[in-house]
């Protein structure tokens, strides 16, 4: 009983450490997109993590933890129950759970920073919260508490304590399906398709940001266990030097020859670095870490480049940080397995990497799809360029007095 009671104490400690993660994806992505159509940025992230409690409350723990039908989909009676025996250890489950699908929903949601309609976040999130990530966790994850694995992905072997396939590849796919089915920005390319140069806020804004973004991945990782043991803190340990090595890969890799560092790049790196140790943080050796978490770092920012390339408009690098970092990790994970069998490692490792993401990406596609040929889910030109609702008719104006100009009498939000 004492050790399920502190099991609980740490589960609700790494909760807490998860839940800065959309936190500061909401300063990174104002950091990120400062302009007038940013505003909703804030609401948007409150709704999502909503939503994400409230879907998983319901039913989404149930699907991930309940009793499992042949390894497909978790099956429990109404709202998450807490066990007679260990209530406070199932509580804080709940609530571990609850911040992990918010993190993949409020991640997802980046990808229609500045243009998206409140509908196309509460659809997405709704998804992703009630259907995706309960179905991917269950696959990899399902069985944990009672250490018996019963998701058919955990009865292959895969190897991902700490999220790198089940939440960010997931959380990564999904915001590159929002980004393509939103469409780009419309400053974001010229007529010919090159990129602009985006105007950004406060680089401290975006610092902090990326700080709280690796708290919360390194409260995935202190999960990963779903309670408290010998090898918690030597993850939490890899996920720090995975989270530094990519910082300064990216640092070395686009900032050489006399460019100038980028905010972005750097936020890129960071994420990048942690995401890649995180499925096998709990099982490596901190060289281990700084290796893996060097190669993503140095990844995410190319494959960055690559999405802007395709004239793919993904404000936080989603489909880089967590996307393809995340596959990266999913193979770095099979590295770190005592014993033979490798080559088999890698396949498992690389089919659950891929399933995740097919899963994630099809479904959002889809659904915002064919929801966006009926409703539109993108905010109308005026409000991306202006602006939309009460707030930002009460901000314009006093952005107008504090820069010396003088506000437009009589202009209307359209």
């Amino acid at each position: 009983m004492e050790l399920l009671l502190t099991d609980a104490q740490w589960l609700l400690a790494c909760a807490g450490l998860v839940a800065l993660l959309p936190m500061g994806q909401l300063l990174a992505e104002r950091a990120a997109c400062p302009r007038p159509g940013g505003l909703l940025t804030a609401p948007r992230v409150l709704l999502d993590l909503a939503i994400a409690v409230l879907v998983t409350w319901v039913f989404g723990y149930a699907w991930v933890y309940g009793t499992s039908l042949a390894g497909l989909i978790g099956t429990a009676p109404g709202p998450a129950h807490l066990s007679a025996a260990n209530p406070a250890w199932s509580s804080a489950l709940v609530a571990w759970q609850c911040m992990a699908a918010a993190v993949v929903v409020v991640v997802a949601g980046t990808g229609g920073a500045e243009r998206a309609r409140p509908l196309s976040s509460a659809v997405s999130a709704l998804l992703l919260a009630g259907l995706v990530f309960p179905l991917v966790a269950h696959w990899g994850w399902g069985g944990r508490p009672e250490g018996i694995p019963v998701g058919w992905l955990a009865r292959l072997g895969l190897v991902d304590h700490g999220g790198a396939v089940v939440v960010h590849v997931v959380a990564g796919a999904a915001a590159l399906a929002n980004a393509m089915v939103l469409g780009p920005r419309r400053s974001r390319f010229t007529a010919h398709g090159r990129p602009r140069i985006m105007a950004t806020g406060e680089p401290w804004l975006a610092g902090l940001g990326t700080l709280l973004v690796v708290a919360g991945g390194l409260g995935l990782i202190g999960a990963g266990r779903l309670g408290w043991r010998d090898d918690t803190v030597s993850g939490v340990v890899n996920g720090v030097i995975g989270a530094a090595s990519g910082l300064v890969a990216a640092a070395i890799s686009t900032g050489t020859g006399g460019r100038r560092l980028s905010m972005r790049n750097i936020h890129l790196g960071a994420v990048g670095g942690l995401v890649s140790v995180s499925g096998g943080a709990l099982l490596g050796l901190p060289i281990w870490a700084a290796l893996a978490g060097a190669v993503g770092g140095a990844l995410a920012p190319r494959v960055d480049a690559l999405i802007l390339r395709a004239r793919i408009d993904d404000p936080l690098g989603g489909g880089s940080a967590h996307l393809a970092a995340g596959l990266w990790g999913a193979l770095a994970a099979a590295l770190v397995v005592a014993g033979p069998g490798l080559p088999l490692r890698l396949v498992v490792q690389v089919l659950g990497a891929l399933v995740a993401a097919g899963t994630s990406f099809g479904a959002v596609h889809a659904v915002l799809g064919a929801v966006d040929r009926r409703i539109p889910l993108r905010v109308s030109p005026f409000s991306e360029d202006e602006g939309s609702g009460p707030s930002s008719a009460v901000l314009r104006p006093l952005e107008a007095v504090a820069s010396g100009a003088q506000p437009q009498v009589g202009e209307g939000e359209g």
